[in-house]
């Protein structure tokens, strides 16, 4: 039994309505192929160019390692349709898990040849609530991993989103905490372990304090889908955008 995953995906093209009957199809399994392992779909629908679905907590769709086989069904969307194509993913612990992920999927027109990594692209990134990264780190399939920070001044700007840390925040301040980290650009910043501190010494919510630092992991990989690196290929200059966006 692998961990659980809930992942919200979305696959942008120029025909929703194919890419929707391709995904269906896949589940029905015409050819016969063992699909025992590859995250089912839930919610499946459309919105303008993009197909929406999410894995009800079964799974995720785009990276190897957090999935229980080696294949994924962005693997078979890719195989299964030769137009231009953008698949994305973001990802939640079910369990319990200290971390968060994101996968991004693309390519252009044509068939995909996976010998030659001009025909598609593919980032995955991991966002750890805590740890000490080495430069250019990762962990299992993900191209690079990051700590999660909250920076003292961002913090300011997200306030409405995050009451209860803000909330914690601004009593330590006025008390006089002075123990704040460090991110890697040197700005002064809350870290999961010191939101649990000031959960546990500045607040009578410690759940909804740490659930905020938690949706702010959460936004965090939303965001960081990586399309604008795209060097390989390009995609069409009218190729519509994905509509999933972080909220702050």
């Amino acid at each position: 039994m692998g961990l659980s995953w809930q992942s919200c995906a979305e696959v942008v093209s120029y025909e929703p309505q194919k890419i929707k009957a391709l995904i269906e199809n896949i589940f029905l399994n015409p050819l016969g192929e063992d699909l025992d392992g590859i995250t089912s779909v839930h919610n499946l629908r459309i919105q303008g160019n993009s197909v929406l679905f999410d894995s009800a907590g079964y799974g995720c769709y785009g990276v190897e390692s957090e999935n229980q086989m080696c294949s994924t069904l962005f693997e078979k969307i890719f195989n299964g349709f030769t137009g231009a194509l953008v698949c994305f993913e973001y990802v939640q612990p079910c369990q319990g898990q200290d971390y968060y992920f994101s996968s991004t999927w693309a390519k252009p027109e044509g068939v995909v040849d996976w010998q030659d990594s001009t025909t598609y692209f593919q980032y995955s990134s991991v966002l750890l609530e805590e740890g000490d990264l080495c430069e250019d780190a990762d962990e299992g399939d993900f191209d690079i991993a990051f700590v999660s920070y909250i920076e003292l001044d961002r913090l300011e700007k997200i306030k409405e989103f995050t009451p209860n840390l803000y909330a914690a925040y601004s009593a330590a301040k006025g008390d006089g905490f002075e123990n704040w980290d460090e991110c890697p650009d040197s700005k002064s910043a809350i870290s999961y372990t010191t939101a649990c501190e000031l959960a546990e010494s500045y607040s009578d919510r410690w759940d909804d304090v740490i659930d905020e630092f938690h949706t702010d992991m959460r936004e965090w990989v939303k965001a960081d889908n990586r399309l604008s690196s795209l060097e390989d290929f390009s995609l069409p200059d009218d190729f519509p955008l994905l509509q999933t966006t972080c909220l702050f």
